[in-house]
């Protein structure tokens, strides 16, 4: 393809972009992205998404895209924001920006975490060894 047949084809992406998720959205992803220090930050981020998504064997858009959520993507969403805070994002607002849930849900996500870490009920120990499980994957992959 020439470039002008490639320019051509993103156009025509991001318009459907647009008139799916709205220009907001598509202004603040492509505002992120453009601001992104380097691709490690990104690389990371799409790491621990792929590694979440493994371990609760659901699929990115199903974790990322549902509305409502409860249980499994529930617990799988608290996992997600908590591996992005600690490994790759400098703040909940980039969180909101990457997976697409706003700023209160993040907040919502971070504190039920740390509810979870207090509480430790027989279900909520069984939880923070599969975060334990999934932070050492991370942690292993990226000190490599």
């Amino acid at each position: 393809m020439t470039e002008t047949a490639n320019a051509v084809t993103m156009l025509g992406s991001l318009q459907k972009a647009i008139k799916k998720v709205g220009l907001k959205k598509i202004t603040d992803m492509l505002d992120f992205f453009s601001k992104a220090k380097d691709d490690d930050k990104t690389v990371t981020s799409e790491l621990i998404v792929k590694t979440v998504c493994q371990h609760f064997v659901i699929s990115r858009s199903s974790l990322l895209k549902s509305q409502k959520v409860s249980g499994e993507t529930y617990t799988a969403l608290i996992f997600l924001v908590n591996l992005l805070k600690k490994y790759s994002m400098t703040s909940q607002k980039e969180i909101s920006i990457f997976i697409g849930k706003s700023p209160a849900m993040i907040n919502k996500y971070i504190s039920d975490f740390n509810t979870m870490q207090m509480t430790l009920t027989k279900i909520d120990k069984s939880n923070l060894m599969m975060y334990q499980n999934l932070d050492e994957k991370i942690n292993n992959y990226l000190n490599k």
